[in-house]
Formats: structure tokens, C-alpha cells, sequence
């Protein structure tokens, strides 16, 4: 149960941590419970049991008319505010920065009707130690981000979805229930599998040519990391949230999008400054399987076995260029327009 402050209080609260605000401040005159989740799988799908759990807490809170604390700019948020909306729920939502116009209109379709962001006025606090934290908190310089220590420190309960032993959010917990605010466990999930694939995907091929030369640049799809390219975040939250188990959005499905759509969208999220690029490689479909190998930091294999092959003289025409690879120093003497063609070697 909650153990609720009244809403005068929550505020000189939210005055006293030296917090800025804006939106409906009525959010604070009811029970506040934080959303608390460590960390999600990169390519989550509709159904999953973390997705379920996140879903069914958010209503359970709108039902009792609670106002769900929660962060920003993590999908398992997001989705706990594309379920508030439609539930009619409210929402107070901890910023690590005031909200510019980007961010407003990036999250104008998905913050439900009644919601208040706060965020700190101080920009040099990045970090705040939490009292009571657990032991591999406090080893870590007993700091964790700020945005997480506000969400023990405005709640008066919380949802544990799934909290990582010693991590950030299981501290956040320790120093709520600390304060007497209580922990409920009846949507946690034990764990979730970041899995690897088993094997390494096949590579069909009819016949090995010889000597044969191959005309072809090809752009290998794969399975995107959040939303597609040109998905909004409500757009993507809403599918997570309310898609059906069976809408998975593999490499395939990405060569099917890109067929529909006439057009390969650019991505830029491993690209320098973010510009997005399309990539393709000269290599023939009868190499690609030396190329494959899992790539640990991304939890995915190198290439996927759908694509698309151009032809050379045509892409080239288009502005296609080769990559040139060299070292960091010299990366950093381009020009923004080389350094888009440009790879660490």
C-alpha cells in the first residue's frame, strides 16, 4: 500500500530537491507510485512478459487513481505512458534536463492529458547519492543518475517490474522502502533472456561461382533497434504496448517494409553525428558467410540473410561512394561531408 503524502506536501518536496515543472500539478494531489525496471532486451516484441507486466501495472495505477512517477527516454517508459493515454491516467515524468522544442514535439503525441515534467534546475548535478543503497551501488561511488534518484524521491510507492540485484533500481527501492514507502511485487518478472541465436544464420546459395564477377551492391536488412526509421516514438511505444505477439519485426519484415515503401530509409544511430546513411557492401552473397560472426555489444550477428543488390553503375549515379577506413586521428581531420564516408579501420 501506499503510504501517501499530500499533495502540498509532494510540492514543497518538489521545491525543496530544487525542481522546475510544468503541466497539471493536480497530478500531485494523488498517490504518486514510481515505475521501477532495470533495463529491457534492445529489440523487445508485443507480448513479452516485461511488455505485459509494464501494461498491466500502468492500468492497475490508472484504476486506483494513482499518478505513475516515471522517467523519460527509455522504451519501457514509453510505453508505460502510450498505456496511461489511453487509459486516462496521469503521469508526473522526471527530466534530466528542461524540455526543449525538439523533445516536446517528439513526445507531444505521447504524454497523456494530465502529466507534469519536472526536471533539475541545477545543470551541473548529474548525480546524487542515494541513502540506503545497496552495497554494489555504493562501491560504484554509491551514485547513481539523477533522474533515477528522483523517482524514489517523488513516489510514494512503486511497481518492481524486474530490478537487477545491486543495480541503480534496486537501490532506488531500498531508499523507498527506507522511507516507508512500499515495494509491490505482483507484476515482477524473474528475469528476462537477452538471447543469441543458437547457430549461425545460413546463407543459401545455389552454386559457388567461379570467376564470376558480381555487379551488385547490396543492402543487407536486419531488425531495427526500437523503431523504424521514420516511426515516431508514439507510434513505436503504442505498437510495443498494443501490437499482437505475431507483429515481429525481424529482418525479413524490414526487406518486406522496404519493398512495400519503394524506398530504403537511412538510419544514422551508429553513424557519425547521427546523420543517417544507407550502407551496402560489395561483397558477392557466396562470401557473406566468412563475414558473419555475433557482435556481443550489439546483440546481433554482423548480417542477416535478406537483402537488396543494386546495381553498381546505378547507386554510384545516385551518389554512392566507397568507404574509406582509417585511423581515429585521421578521422578527426575531415570535413562533416568526408567524415560521413569515412569508418574507424
Amino acid at each position: 500500500a501506499c503510504m501517501y503524502v499530500k499533495g502540498m506536501d509532494a510540492a514543497a518536496t518538489v521545491k525543496s530537491l530544487g525542481l522546475a515543472c510544468a503541466g497539471e500539478r493536480a497530478v500531485l494531489e494523488q498517490p504518486r507510485r514510481a515505475l521501477l525496471i532495470s533495463r529491457t532486451p534492445k529489440r523487445p516484441e508485443p507480448g513479452t512478459p516485461w511488455v505485459r507486466a509494464v501494461a498491466e501495472a500502468t492500468r492497475a495505477s490508472a484504476a486506483a487513481g494513482e499518478t505513475l512517477v516515471l522517467g523519460a527516454g527509455r522504451t519501457p517508459f514509453d510505453a508505460a505512458l502510450a498505456v496511461l493515454k489511453r487509459a486516462g491516467g496521469a503521469a508526473l515524468v522526471v527530466l534530466e534536463a528542461a524540455p526543449d522544442a525538439a523533445w516536446r514535439a517528439e513526445y507531444a503525441a505521447l504524454l497523456p492529458e494530465q502529466h507534469l515534467l519536472v526536471w533539475p534546475e541545477r545543470k551541473d548535478v548529474e548525480k546524487q547519492s542515494v541513502e540506503n543503497g545497496s552495497r554494489q551501488s555504493r562501491d560504484r561511488e554509491g551514485a547513481v543518475p539523477a533522474r533515477d534518484v528522483l523517482l524514489g524521491k517523488l513516489a510514494d510507492c512503486a511497481w518492481a517490474i524486474y530490478m537487477r540485484k545491486g543495480g541503480n533500481t534496486a537501490a532506488v527501492a531500498e531508499a523507498l522502502a527506507a522511507k516507508g514507502g512500499g515495494v509491490d511485487f505482483r507484476f515482477a518478472i524473474s528475469d528476462f533472456r537477452l538471447e543469441r541465436p543458437d547457430t549461425q544464420p545460413i546463407v543459401l546459395c545455389a552454386a559457388t561461382p567461379v570467376n564470376q564477377s558480381w555487379n551488385f551492391l547490396t543492402h543487407y536488412t536486419r531488425e531495427p533497434d526500437g523503431g523504424w526509421p521514420d516511426e515516431t516514438r508514439a507510434a513505436y511505444a503504442e505498437w510495443l504496448a498494443f501490437g499482437k505477439p505475431e507483429e515481429q519485426r525481424d529482418a525479413c519484415a524490414a526487406l518486406r517494409r522496404i519493398l512495400s515503401m519503394q524506398r530504403i530509409l537511412g538510419s544514422g544511430r551508429l553513424m557519425p553525428a547521427r546523420e543517417p546513411m544507407v550502407s551496402f557492401t560489395a561483397c558477392p552473397p557466396w562470401e557473406l558467410g566468412e563475414l558473419m560472426r555475433w557482435r556481443r555489444g550489439l546483440a546481433r550477428w554482423t548480417f542477416r540473410t535478406y537483402g537488396l543488390a543494386v546495381r553498381r553503375e546505378a547507386l554510384q549515379a545516385l551518389g554512392a561512394r566507397a568507404v574509406r577506413y582509417a585511423a581515429e586521428a585521421e578521422l578527426k581531420e575531415l570535413s562533416r561531408e568526408e567524415r560521413r564516408f569515412a569508418q574507424k579501420h
